[in-house]
């Protein structure tokens, strides 16, 4: 970190505190280089949370601190998005997801409020500064990183048919069927923990994210024929 409280990323950095917490950030340097899509060189405001959203996915946040306060109020002025790095273990991790304010649900006299925000696509973290200028909250630079959104090969649609024979409901989220069918609709309906999400975005290649997927169908299909079987003891009973 250098005296204007900004931190400059090379393959490791590391600053011991982030809104009291400790700090370690890794980038990936090349690996990913073929991953992220062009970007202006635009500071954007950071409010660091334990989620991780796919582009599209919502979530309710409850805003007490009078930085946050500060960040959603110039978000409400500006129109502009923020970024959510996420954080795991009290370290943000290398990326994050780019949001938009999509409801104030509710609003306190004296600041607090809740509040509804919409991924709009998952980014690379670049850069931290601590503070951005007179404002209180941090910010810095980050990349878009697509997310594959090929439709699914043949050998997870063959998961997925099995699947939905255990659960008809399985992607209902995406239209039901199984025509059609993307990797982020499949990401979307498996229902990841946001670390799940960080993981898969942290695969280096279509292989690893190939595995990830099969793995967590395959999981997910031993719960389904598990809860089947106590359905099926239950009703011999």
């Amino acid at each position: 970190m250098d005296g204007n409280g900004k931190t400059h990323f090379g393959k490791l950095s590391s600053d011991t505190s982030l809104n009291n917490w400790p700090f370690v950030l890794f980038t990936w340097g090349m690996q990913h280089e073929k991953r992220r899509m062009p970007s202006e060189k635009q500071i954007w405001p950071y409010f660091p949370l334990g989620i991780f959203l796919f582009p599209g996915e919502e979530h309710p946040l409850r805003i007490f601190e009078p930085r946050y306060q500060q960040l959603i109020n110039d978000v409400r002025s500006s129109g502009k998005p923020f970024v959510i790095p996420y954080v795991s273990r009290e370290e943000i991790q290398p990326y994050g997801c780019e949001v938009e304010l999509d409801e104030v649900v509710g609003e306190h006299p004296e600041g607090r409020m809740v509040i509804n925000v919409r991924s709009r696509e998952v980014v690379e973290i670049l850069s931290y500064e601590k503070r951005l200028g007179d404002r209180l909250y941090a910010g810095g630079r980050v990349a878009p990183v697509r997310i594959n959104g090929k439709e699914t090969g043949p050998g997870l649609q063959s998961l997925i048919g099995e699947l939905l024979l255990l659960d008809p409901s399985f992607l209902s989220c995406c239209g039901g069927g199984l025509n059609g069918v993307s990797r982020l609709d499949l990401l979307k309906a498996l229902n990841l923990s946001s670390e799940d999400k960080h993981s898969y975005v942290r695969s280096l290649s279509v292989q690893q994210e190939e595995a990830f997927l099969n793995s967590r169908l395959r999981f997910l299909m031993m719960i389904r024929r598990q809860e089947q079987q106590l359905d099926n003891d239950y009703g011999l009973n």
